[in-house]
This record gives structure tokens, C-alpha cells and sequence, in this order.
């Protein structure tokens, strides 16, 4: 059924004797196989003799027709009639009413306003639910740790990736002074443990670590890395590695696979190349022969590349990847 509500518009209705003075629709409502429709009209009335007397809203005439699915023709024009409504005029109830029931007051408009405060409602509900749920886990997770063995800050090794990372720090420290100042044996001592740290961590090899204070300054031959989730605590480290030990490791059974054995080789030559520069006769002291600072620098890029490489193999995701080929391949 395709009603021709356009009658029904404030500027085509009439109802005499009222004068109609706005007239507004409200959003249908469609519930198949239905469809409803609502106008408000706000009307006056200017003559005073129907004081006291019952006038009737007059009836109106809905035309309409129907049409079938998927046809584009219509049928025949239908009429459907609203009957006439009466009221008396200051009176509370029209005399002709047959009981002193009001109809309800509530508009379309006032339905979808509260449709919309209970679907808001049910949705802080369910954000309350979750909050819940979420706290009534932490509660679980906090009484289950009661029963848990705790493990002294102290004794917790330092993860890989933060070891590098603190390398790769000093590393870059060095290698910004170098080209502030130049390169000379102390900037050369000076990154030498951060390269023997990292060169442990491809072999393998224990590193030595203890957690300080924040204002403790590492000693030479140590680092200082950030430890904790965020960082803000502090733990010195330091390894002994030899260029011998990574060529032994390299001329040995393959480990680690391509990426370790090729950091390996950068951290190795790296190695023997601050050696020199540390403690050779080198730096024009005592005659000796001046620091070579394009083998430096290209150690030093190297040395930032193995770390870096090595730093990305220890993320969780990779190690992980790694566990996860291991474990197929050895099936």
C-alpha cells in the first residue's frame, strides 16, 4: 500500500473551523508487514461563538493504492477515512466522549528518545561488565601470586634485547664523538666492552651484570644498560671476549644460523680493530703510527649492524619464529 501523504502536509490540509498553524512529521516507523505515520498539527480557532460547544475536528481522507512487488504499475486510487474527532471547546472532556480516558501523549519522537537512552544504557552496562570481569581477573592473578616462589630483582638475568640495546647506545655515543673530536684510544677503550658484550651474546657466553642504583656510573670496561618495563632501572654489564674466541666459534660447527655467523664476523674484526687502536702503538704517542680512522669507522658501522642484528633475533617474535622452525625441522 503506497499512501499519498502530501494531502496530509501543513500547507494542504484543512480543518475548518481551525486554522492550522504548523504541522509536523515524525519518522515512520516500519515494522513489516506495517508502516506508520505520524503528523502533528498545531491548530487555533478564532471564532469566539464555539465557546462552550462541541466542535468536531473534521474527518480526514487518506487516499492510497496498491502496488504489487517488484511491479512498477499501480492500482486504482482507495480512500481510507479518519473519522472525525470531537472536543468542547474549554471543556475538559466532549460531551459525546464515552469515557474519561486520554489517549497517550507520546510521539514517534519521544519513542526513538528513549529508544536511544536505553541502547546508551545497555551499552554502559556492558562496559561495566568488562571492567569487572577485567578487575575480578587482576584479583585472581594478584591471590594466585601470593602462592607463587618470587624471584629477587637481583638475581633476574637482564633480557638480551636490553643488553643490546644499551650496546648499541654506547656504541653510538662513541661513534658521534668520534666525529665530533676524532678518533683516539680512549674513545677506542671506551667502546670496546660494549662490542665484547655483544660478541658474548652471539656466542653464547655468560655475561656478567649487576643491578645498581640509578646515580651509580659504570666503571671501565662495564656498560650501563636500562632495565625494567620502563626502563627506569639500571644494571652495569661487562663480558670477556677475544678475537680468538669469535674465529674459534666461526671455524666451529655453525650456530645460530646466517644471521648470527655474520654478525659474528663484523663484532670479530671489530674487535681486533679497537684492540689495536686501544692499546697498539698507535694515536701518534711515542712515535707510533696514527689511528686509521677509516678502519675505525667502518668497524664501528659494522659493530652497530652486528648489534642491531642481533638485538631484532632476541624480540620475543623472533624468538619465537625460531623456536617454532626448530620444531618442524627437527620433526
Amino acid at each position: 500500500m503506497v499512501p499519498a501523504l502530501t494531502q496530509l502536509e501543513g500547507g494542504a490540509i484543512q480543518l475548518t473551523p481551525f486554522e492550522v498553524v504548523s504541522a509536523t512529521r515524525r519518522a515512520d516507523l516500519v515494522v513489516p508487514p506495517w508502516r506508520y505515520v505520524q503528523f502533528e498539527y498545531s491548530v487555533r480557532l478564532l471564532n469566539d461563538g464555539y465557546f462552550g460547544q462541541d466542535i468536531n475536528l473534521p474527518a480526514l481522507t487518506v487516499t492510497y493504492n496498491l502496488k504489487s512487488a517488484g511491479a512498477d504499475s499501480a492500482g486504482r486510487d482507495q480512500s481510507y477515512v479518519l473519522p472525525a474527532l470531537p472536543m468542547r471547546i474549554l471543556s475538559l472532556v466532549p460531551k459525546a466522549a464515552g469515557d474519561i480516558r486520554d489517549a497517550s501523549a507520546l510521539t514517534f519522537a519521544d519513542i526513538e528518545s528513549r529508544r536511544y537512552y536505553a541502547t546508551a544504557a545497555r551499552v554502559a552496562a556492558a562496559i561495566a561488565i568488562i571492567f569487572a570481569a577485567v578487575f575480578a581477573l587482576l584479583a585472581v592473578l594478584r591471590f594466585a601470586q601470593r602462592f607463587r616462589v618470587r624471584t629477587p630483582a637481583a638475581a633476574r638475568p637482564v633480557p638480551a634485547s636490553s643488553l643490546l640495546a644499551g650496546c648499541a647506545t654506547t656504541l653510538r655515543g662513541v661513534q658521534r664523538d668520534a666525529r665530533s673530536a676524532g678518533w683516539s684510544p680512549e674513545l677506542a677503550r671506551k667502546a670496546l666492552p660494549a662490542i665484547r658484550i655483544a660478541s658474548a651474546s652471539a656466542l653464547g657466553r655468560p655475561i656478567a651484570q649487576q643491578r645498581v642504583a640509578t646515580d651509580v656510573a659504570g666503571r671501565e670496561g662495564q656498560v650501563v644498560v636500562k632495565t625494567g618495563t620502563l626502563g627506569f632501572g639500571r644494571a652495569v654489564i661487562s663480558a670477556a671476549t677475544t678475537p680468538t674466541a669469535v674465529a674459534t666459534a666461526l671455524d666451529g660447527k655453525p650456530t645460530g644460523g646466517a644471521r648470527a655467523r655474520a654478525a659474528m664476523t663484523q663484532l670479530g674484526d671489530a674487535l681486533q680493530a679497537f684492540g689495536r687502536a686501544a692499546y697498539g702503538r698507535q694515536g701518534g704517542e711515542q712515535g707510533g703510527e696514527p689511528l686509521d680512522g677509516a678502519e675505525l669507522d667502518r668497524s664501528m658501522e659494522g659493530a652497530l649492524e652486528a648489534v642491531q642484528r642481533l638485538r631484532v633475533g632476541a624480540l620475543w617474535p623472533m624468538r619465537m619464529v625460531q623456536t617454532v622452525t626448530r620444531g618442524v625441522l627437527g620433526a
